[in-house]
């Protein structure tokens, strides 16, 4: 197996074992166990179990950056764009929120990768990526002139956030094509 493969294979595991438990409950003869691999062949690509959680949870934001990355470079009205960013967004959110918040939440000092570094990185990637989109609007004039880019990604984002904890926690969709032609309605230049 290629050795990148055998990476993947054991971050599938973790994921897989953590399905219904917290990070602080399995160990790596569990994950060994679970990709069918030898618990040195671990530690041959992570450090430790720290370090194998942070770079799953790496793995995740890289994956959501990769796909709004995609939506952005598609030729599509700044609106469609982020509709789809947002639904990406939410989906990502939805599948691997959970991981985000037990790294938020515990100390990491085994690890290779600072939590606090791996979402400074995600969340500035994905604040140029909005930056773009928004000045994109701009430049097509559907926003306003004097748009605060800045602040409208912060209130995108919180839309998207609260949008996707509702539907986790109250089983609420708000469809983001909703909340896009809300924001842009209080976006749009004055007549």
């Amino acid at each position: 197996m290629a050795r990148g493969n055998k990476r993947s294979l054991i971050l599938q595991a973790l994921e897989k074992i953590l399905k219904g438990r917290r990070f602080d409950e399995i160990t790596m003869d569990e994950v060994a166990a679970t990709g069918g691999i030898g618990k040195g062949t671990i530690y041959r690509y992570f450090d430790n179990k720290e370090d194998l959680f942070c770079q799953m949870v790496s793995a995740f934001v890289n994956d959501e950056i990769d796909a709004i990355s995609v939506v952005a470079a598609a030729s599509l009205p700044p609106r469609e764009k982020l509709v789809k960013i947002g639904e990406s967004m939410s989906h990502h959110i939805m599948l691997h929120g959970k991981y985000i918040r037990e790294m938020h939440a515990q100390s990491f000092p085994g690890s290779k990768l600072e939590p606090r570094e791996i979402m400074h990185a995600h969340h500035t990637r994905m604040d140029r990526i909005l930056e773009q989109v928004f000045s994109d609007a701009l430049n097509t004039g559907i926003v306003r002139k004097d748009l605060d880019i800045e602040a409208t990604i912060c209130i995108y984002k919180g839309m998207i956030m609260s949008r996707s904890i509702r539907l986790i926690n109250s089983h609420i969709d708000i469809a983001v094509e909703r909340l896009v032609d809300l924001l842009m309605s209080g976006l749009a230049p004055a007549k």
